[in-house]
């Protein structure tokens, strides 16, 4: 299965969208100043790469890559 989904999003291409996540928001959310929120990640790229991380990190799928094919 994964051999299969891996040769579909090669010859496919992959999307990934956080686009509904606007950063104002995230900034309202979290109560932090605007100022120490673009000093940390002045791009929203940035933020989106470090959620990627954790959102991988807490689901645990940066364990074991390889193991178990």
């Amino acid at each position: 299965m994964l051999a299969a989904a891996v040769t579909m999003a090669t010859a496919h291409g992959l999307t990934v969208s956080l686009d509904h996540i606007r950063l104002d928001e995230v900034i309202e959310a979290a109560d932090v100043a605007r100022t120490s929120a673009y000093r940390r990640w002045p791009y929203k790229d940035l933020v989106i790469a470090d959620l990627l991380v954790e959102l991988a990190s807490a689901s645990g799928l940066g364990t074991g890559w390889g193991g178990n094919r």
